[in-house]
């Protein structure tokens, strides 16, 4: 984004660094889709607040300098935050630095769709403290394994357990689709043993190599 912007009327975005990009989230008006038109590396979390499309176009979403910090809420690259619907799309990438954050987080009851990409972060892809998280496609990963738990891949999408646990649920994770290096998203012990985040009724998962693959069934 260069020049004068006129937030008032303009409901599509193209940015192509760091600065344009928070620019744009901060004052763009809820609604409004975010197309990257080049690989964005930032220094802190991205923080969606409003209605808003963001468009990967192919590109990627890094960091190669530290994010994490103990003490605060904002523990991903990507990090959706009030109650708000968000969709990420554009088949591009969001990769955390090694050692350091997870890649989307869901946070204060909003609404997440992914529907589609490369997802790689820390212990968790994908986080939902409070929300809601749904996976209609992608290829999801994670290169600081959680050895927390027996299985260092269990918690690759995890919920906040006593909000998953809640009745109703406050914290929930639905997938759809998408592609799981060695979690299997019908069978697994992110929020204890036998979670399944899809619908068995509708959906299926199989096993191919180290990936699990969801589909719908036929």
């Amino acid at each position: 984004v260069s020049g004068s912007i006129n937030y008032g009327v303009c409901e599509e975005f193209v940015v192509a660094n760091e600065a344009s990009l928070l620019d744009v989230i901060e004052n763009a008006p809820a609604g409004s889709t975010i197309t990257l038109a080049d690989d964005i590396n930032v220094a802190s979390t991205v923080k969606v607040t409003k209605d808003l499309t963001i468009d990967l176009n192919g590109n990627n979403v890094t960091n190669t300098s530290n994010i994490w910090n103990p003490g605060s809420e904002t523990t991903a690259l990507i990090s959706i935050k009030g109650n708000v619907d968000v969709t990420i799309k554009g088949n591009g990438v969001v990769d955390a630095k090694k050692d350091d954050v997870y890649a989307v987080e869901v946070r204060d009851g909003g609404n997440l769709v992914i529907v589609d990409g490369t997802f790689v972060g820390n212990c968790h892809a994908v986080y939902v403290k409070e929300g809601n998280a749904t996976i209609k496609g992608g290829t999801f990963n994670i290169k600081q394994l959680n050895t927390a738990m027996a299985d260092p891949y269990a918690g690759l999408l995890n919920c906040y357990d006593d909000n998953y646990n809640a009745t109703p649920k406050t914290a929930n994770i639905v997938v759809e689709g998408g592609k799981f290096f060695k979690f299997n998203p019908a069978d697994n012990a992110a929020e204890g043993a036998n979670t399944s985040f899809i619908n068995a009724s509708t959906h299926k998962s199989t096993k191919d190599g180290d990936w699990y693959v969801v589909t719908i069934k036929n």
